[in-house]
């Protein structure tokens, strides 16, 4: 009984940092979009800008 228990709550432990990474994961890929869209935009500018 005990070792159930305190197999259920590791797992508990587990899955709970897994989703804390997964969030973190999320938002650098969200970071990582947003930089690529701004230097796009940036070398965009220069390029007419240089027409």
């Amino acid at each position: 009984m005990k070792s159930n228990f305190q197999r259920r709550k590791i797992q508990q432990k587990y899955r709970e940092e897994v989703g804390k990474k997964t969030e973190k994961d999320r938002f650098s890929i969200l970071i990582n979009i947003i930089s690529l869209v701004v230097i796009v935009v940036f070398i965009l500018n220069l390029y007419i800008d240089w027409l």
